[in-house]
């Protein structure tokens, strides 16, 4: 723009110029305009001026240069700013109003209370003399009634002779461990009406304290004692019984309730025929064996692991170890496996050749029996009432059948009604369990906090009303015998273990077979060919 403003002057200049030079003052014009003449000059301002005459020209001719102006740049167009997008106005934030804060009421000032008046003080009461005892009035002594003369003498009655039982030499008579508590003579205390001491596995308390002899002085548990012998096998097997525990040990560890099964088999076998392994023989066209009886129908279980340590046995040493034997070592280690104590299992039974489903179905107790009739059927084994307590304990471990238990939950004692004495929260868990009709196979622990676990825990669900047999339940029923010896236990579980290993010793000796009678089973399911 500014070389624009000084190009415009200069070409003027030059106009003027080319004027002067080339135009002629004619009339008195001035040069390039004809017949003008600035009036500023005058008409004497040029000599001639009136005539035609050639005057040489003022100004010679000039030539002005223009240099080139160098063409300037397009300067490059702005990119435009793009629009900045309106931000929308954000509506102020409704502050909420606080409420007003209610005005605190004055506190009512409390009235000063009155003094108390000082309680006058109480005279001393005198001391009343002693009174002088009265001597008691000496009772009459009653008249002696005269002599009675003596009647008739009354004939000796003869007294059938007892049969004398084989006389065991002393040094063959294992010596057992003296357990404390014991009375003087091993008398063990046995709670009762009276609380009458009897001798180990020689009676039970009745009412009235009457105990309950058996034939002979002797029960048949301890006649078996007498004979049976830990370490029967040390010289022809002396592996068995490692053998029998690592089989079991395996089976339980695949299976937490074979140890509880197996525990049950021995209980339910000696009860029937004695300790002899006949709950073990399979059924044949000659016999029908006790694996159907209604105590063992669908319930009995373990067999599968009795044959498989029957078989790593014969093995090792062929005919020699007896299933009845099996059956109680395998006992014993179902109760160590499962956290329970131990103890040297007595030996040297044989098996039997047959087998009763009647007498299984008559004196294996069922799960609803009274209390009156687990007594006598524990006597009739010649098993006392502590027995049948601490042998109920091994139900610490193991399930129950929904139909072992049903009847008590509706048709309690044909009262259509639950048992009374049942935990209310227990009967809710088990009729969820185990409905009025079907599920009879469904099960439950006997013992709800650990099923699977040996421990007094069992004697203390008792106590809290949650025993799930009625069988159970009704050792811890009032003015029951057994009640004292169920708080004992709950209470001293090392208590608990030792009456259990005492009964467990008993039971086991239940009528054995011995030297030449039954056989020894090469398979326990079946009796030997030839025997």
């Amino acid at each position: 723009m500014a070389m624009d403003r000084l190009l415009v002057p200069l070409h003027i200049l030059f106009l003027v110029l080319a004027w002067a030079v080339d135009g002629e003052a004619e009339q008195g014009g001035f040069a390039g305009f004809p017949g003008f003449i600035p009036p500023q000059l005058g008409a004497g301002f040029f000599p001639g001026a009136g005539g035609a005459q050639e005057f040489p020209p003022l100004i010679p001719e000039i030539t002005i240069p223009i240099p080139k102006i160098p063409e300037i740049p397009s300067i490059p167009q702005i990119p435009r700013i793009p629009e900045i997008p309106i931000v929308p106005k954000v509506p102020p934030k409704e502050v909420p109003v606080v409420p007003e804060v209610p005005k605190v009421p004055e506190v009512p000032v409390i009235p000063e209370v009155p003094k108390v008046p000082e309680v006058p003080k109480v005279p001393a009461v005198p001391i009343i003399p002693k009174v002088p005892e009265v001597p008691p009035e000496i009772p009459t002594v009653p008249e002696i009634p005269p002599k009675v003369p003596e009647g008739p003498k009354v004939p000796e009655v003869p007294v059938p002779k007892v049969p004398e039982y084989p006389v065991v030499p002393k040094e063959q008579v294992p010596k057992f461990p003296a357990i404390p508590g014991l009375l003087p003579g091993g008398m063990i205390p046995r709670p009762g009406v009276g609380g009458f001491p009897f001798p180990a596995g020689r009676g039970f308390p009745f009412p009235g304290g009457r105990p309950f002899p058996f034939p002979g002085g002797a029960t048949s548990a301890e006649m078996g004692i007498a004979v049976l012998r830990p370490g029967f096998y040390k010289e022809k097997c002396p592996a068995a019984e490692s053998i029998v525990k690592e089989v079991l040990q395996q089976a339980v560890e695949k299976d937490s309730r074979t140890a509880a099964n197996i525990l049950r088999l021995q209980f339910h076998d000696c009860f029937v025929l004695g300790c002899d392994a006949s709950i073990l023989l399979d059924d044949t066209h000659t016999f029908k064996g006790e694996k159907t009886a209604n105590p063992n129908r669908n319930s009995a279980r373990g067999f599968e692991v009795i044959d498989e340590i029957k078989a790593a046995l014969e093995k090792e040493c062929e005919g020699v170890v007896s299933c009845a034997d099996v059956l109680a070592i395998a006992a014993r280690d179902s109760v160590v496996l499962t956290g329970g104590p131990s103890w040297e299992v007595h030996l040297g039974r044989r098996d039997s050749l047959t087998a009763s489903r009647s007498l299984a179905n008559r004196d294996i107790p069922p799960p609803n029996s009274t209390l009156p009739q687990l007594i006598a059927a524990f006597a009739k084994k010649g098993l006392s009432i502590v027995d049948l307590v601490a042998l109920t304990g091994s139900h610490t471990i193991g399930v129950s059948r929904c139909a072992s238990f049903r009847q008590r939950l509706y048709n309690f004692a044909g009262t259509r009604r639950p048992d009374p004495s049942i935990d209310p929260a227990l009967l809710r868990s088990l009729e969820h369990i185990c409905p009025p009709k079907g599920n009879a196979q469904e099960t439950t622990p006997l013992d709800i906090v650990t099923p699977t676990k040996f421990d007094n825990h069992f004697f203390v669900d008792l106590e809290l009303h949650k025993g799930v047999l009625t069988s159970d339940q009704v050792l811890f029923a009032p003015y029951a015998p057994t009640s004292a010896l169920v708080t004992a236990f709950a209470y001293d579980q090392a208590k608990f273990f030792q009456e259990f290993v005492a009964s467990m010793v008993r039971m086991a000796a239940i009528k054995p077979l011995l030297g030449s009678e039954g056989q020894i089973r090469k398979e326990c399911r079946f009796v030997n060919h030839k025997y």
